[in-house]
């Protein structure tokens, strides 16, 4: 395993993060000769349990803060007690005979690694070896009361590490089970004596860091203690780390990695705060900002990769589920494929609060099949623009006073009750409307309502409608319009292009994810209704081999080349997924020179 400062150098060199090195080892013991005459530990170490899953790397995390105790701390081997996999009994033991065994004014530590939980008012639960996710109150010890003992002991000062989390989840992130209540707001411990220095302080995960064998918080709680957060409040190192120092450099680093969504615990009050934890010369140098920055970076990805696979899972199930159902007599094939395209045609997942794109491979079968079933009902298709004109609106208008206060109108609109003669109140005022913005307002009103009411025809009539004849600068209803005519058949795909165009004429409205987000998706429904035009041109011109036919062909593929050559170069730039736009782009160029691999 590399050192920090050659992962330094080879930053500073413009090697990628993932190839630099390893995260740095905490299991080496850093031996600096001090002694802890008066502490004593309890390690709780929980790697293996009755009715869930296992941790992963519980084992490496209580014996690197063993070693820490051991020969960083200075702390006498008679006086460490580990227990592995123990009942909620013999834990409350131990850490009460622990407590009571302090010598002097020595600090007693407590290190549990496992799983915790919450009873039915969102008190926090420490599971022990037998807890059962169906009866938290069976072998669990309640966090509150093993703080009032400790709390009541004669050890000098108590410093309580909590690896676990109180959602449910195991270290990679996943639900494990369900827990009865959403954790309680997090409560200070009541004697200045006792801090709880915690993963999580609510329903957040405590995930598992893999590449450095350990829970992400264990590894960043050892290595803080180690002396990387010597130097954390003042940037000048002194060979010593406080209890502050070390709450304060973890909280950074622990949500810089692991994401914004995780919330450890920071003690707030002087006296703990101004605890000396570590004291040797010696140290281990703090990580560098480099390393930190880049190593943020390739976890992110592993968080959006992960979250990307777990939704293609679900989508892999769907799609099985939806071929299935097509099988059966009498099914309308045409509505399971739509709803599916409708489900994920625009799939995204949200990673540290922002949105993600994800390509479903089987949205592109499910629109293929769609053309199929459309050119096999009317193989002499011809294909025009289907007329998404305004029907006008009737000789007898409803009483203006439906209509006259558009502001009283907004609450119905949004859940889809205007009456049939609110909506023809509109129509009747949005066609002698001479101001703009009442034009603008009527006309979303309608879209709104048609939208919340489910009547897709509509709302697509509506749409063209407004961005005909009103507005079209709204980047939002243009893409949502492209997306929905993308849904219908292959008569319908030059106007998705068209609309894709307007859109992408105004995303400089968008920004931050949502930029990226929007961006990627439009330039892929360009290049998969490219592909789809492509497709179709193609067995026009199996079934007639006449030069029209492949000059055709000719200028789709072209165009399915282009655009999804486009679409690959952006998804690459924007660390965004790009093996479908390779793909269709290698299909559609038929070679690797205008589609580099990398």
């Amino acid at each position: 395993m590399q050192a920090v400062l050659s992962l330094a150098l080879a930053l500073s060199l413009g090697t990628p993060a993932a190839l630099a090195a390893k995260p740095p080892s905490i299991d080496r013991p850093l031996e600096t000769g001090d002694r802890a005459r008066k502490d004593a530990a309890v390690l709780i170490s929980m790697e293996d349990y009755s009715f869930l899953p296992d941790l992963p790397g519980v084992k490496a995390d209580t014996e690197a803060m063993a070693a820490w105790l051991l020969k960083t701390r200075g702390l006498e081997e008679d006086r460490l007690t580990i227990l592995r996999n123990s009942s909620a009994m013999e834990i409350a033991q131990t850490v009460k005979a622990a407590a009571g065994g302090v010598k002097g004014r020595g600090t007693l530590w407590v290190y549990f690694a496992g799983y915790g939980s919450t009873d039915a008012i969102g008190g926090r639960l420490l599971m022990g070896q037998g807890a059962d996710p169906t009866d938290m109150g069976k072998d669990s010890v309640g966090l509150s009361s093993l703080i009032s003992e400790v709390g009541a002991s004669k050890a000098g000062q108590v410093v309580v590490v909590l690896d676990c989390n109180f959602g449910g989840y195991d270290r990679g992130g996943e639900v494990a089970f369900t827990i009865p209540a959403p954790p309680a707001a997090w409560a200070t411990p009541a004697s200045e004596r006792v801090s709880v220095w915690a993963a999580a302080v609510g329903a957040e995960a405590a995930p598992y860091y893999d590449e450095a064998g350990h829970g992400l918080f264990t590894w960043l709680v050892v290595g803080s203690l180690r002396g990387w957060a010597d130097g954390a409040m003042s940037s000048v190192a002194d060979g010593k780390v406080t209890l502050q120092e070390a709450n304060q450099y973890l909280y950074k680093v622990y949500r810089q990695i692991g994401g914004p969504d995780l919330k450890p615990s920071r003690e707030a009050r002087e006296k703990p705060n101004a605890w000396v934890l570590t004291s040797a010369p010696g140290l281990d140098p703090t990580l560098p900002a480099e390393f930190l920055v880049e190593l943020a970076k390739v976890e992110r990805a592993q968080r959006v990769e992960k979250a990307q696979t777990r939704l293609r899972q679900v989508a892999d199930v769907d799609w099985v589920v939806a071929v299935k159902a097509m099988e059966a007599p009498g099914a309308d094939v045409k509505a399971i494929l739509g709803a599916f395209v409708a489900r994920y045609d625009t799939a995204t997942v949200v990673v540290d609060g922002a949105e993600v794109a994800v390509v479903i491979p089987q949205v592109a079968d499910a629109r293929a099949r769609l053309d199929a079933l459309a050119r096999a009902a009317d193989p002499k298709k011809k294909k025009k623009k289907k007329s998404r004109k305004k029907a006008p609106p009737p000789p007898v208008a409803p009483p203006p006073s439906l209509c006259d206060d558009l502001l009283s109108l907004q609450a119905l609109s949004a859940s889809g009750q205007m009456s049939t003669e609110h909506r023809q109140c509109l129509e009747v005022r949005l066609s002698s409307e001479p101001v703009q913005t009442n034009r603008d307002k009527i006309s979303r009103l309608l879209l709104i309502d048609a939208e919340v009411r489910g009547d897709d025809e509509e709302w697509l009539t509506l749409a063209a409608r407004h961005l005909e004849e009103i507005d079209r600068s709204d980047p939002d209803l243009c893409f949502k319009y492209a997306l929905r005519l993308s849904r219908g058949g292959i008569e319908d795909a030059e106007d998705v292009l068209r609309w894709a165009d307007v859109a992408m004429e105004n995303k400089q409205v968008w920004e931050g994810p949502l930029y990226m987000s929007r961006t990627y998706n439009l330039l892929r429904l360009k290049a998969e209704t490219a592909a789809r035009l492509w497709n179709d041109a193609e067995a026009d011109y199996i079934e007639e081999h006449i030069p029209e036919n492949q000059e055709i062909t000719d200028k789709y593929r072209g165009m399915a080349r282009n655009f999804s050559r486009e679409w690959l170069d952006y998804a690459r730039s924007s660390g965004q997924p790009w093996d479908r736009a390779y793909d269709l782009c290698l299909s559609a160029a038929g070679s690797e020179t205008s589609c580099p691999a990398e």
